[in-house]
């Protein structure tokens, strides 16, 4: 908790949403988290209910769902967190889960949730990082978990899963793929230093 404290909280509040909405099955909490209760407008946003924007991240509909996100948010949210800081992390959360929540809403509507938005963008970030920064990230993601994102992506995009949140999906990796690339060449030509101290011992 006190090396990955970003990571924890995230986890930790993922799982508490779950247990408290019974996976999505207690109406009466789940539609608070939800972006919308209107399919094609944000209503309550527009109200000052701005917390909906980050809300539907942490929603899961069962165990599966919530399983399967957490132990990337562990894998490759601790990689940026031991290598670039919690800053960092918190950064690409805030950022990949209120414009892939704005963006899946906009084609599907508002009945979505979970955090593999934001899974996908961290899971671009690292790539991006380990492959034009190897002697920082070079460790911290294996050629397999690359295929096996990949493949899965590919896999709910063309197969059209109506249950899986595919526009969120792309968002969120692109902004990874972008945010990574652009920050690995400002990194490489030495025009940001990263926190020394969880670099080096995280080697």
């Amino acid at each position: 908790m006190k090396q990955y404290p970003v990571t924890f909280t995230l986890i930790g509040i993922c799982i508490a949403v779950a247990l408290l909405t019974y996976f999505g099955s207690r109406p009466q909490i789940t539609a608070l988290l939800l972006i919308s209760s209107h399919p094609s407008e944000l209503i309550e946003i527009k109200n000052g209910e701005y917390w909906r924007l980050l809300t539907p991240a942490i929603v899961h509909f069962n165990v599966y769902h919530l399983v399967f996100n957490v132990l990337w948010v562990w894998m490759l949210g601790s990689a940026i967190e031991s290598k670039s800081g919690k800053g960092r992390l918190l950064s690409i959360f805030i950022v990949a889960a209120v414009v892939s929540n704005y963006f899946q809403f906009s084609v599907s509507g508002p009945y979505f949730g979970g955090i593999s938005g934001v899974v996908y963008a961290i899971f671009g970030y690292v790539w991006m990082r380990a492959r034009y920064n190897p002697w920082q990230y070079g460790n911290a993601i294996e050629p397999i978990v690359v295929w096996v994102m990949m493949i899965w992506y590919a896999v709910c995009l063309f197969l059209l899963f109506s249950f899986v949140a595919n526009t969120a999906h792309t968002v969120g990796l692109i902004i990874g793929l972008v945010w990574g690339r652009v920050e690995a060449h400002i990194v490489k030509r030495g025009r940001i230093t990263e926190e020394p101290e969880k670099c080096n011992s995280s080697q």
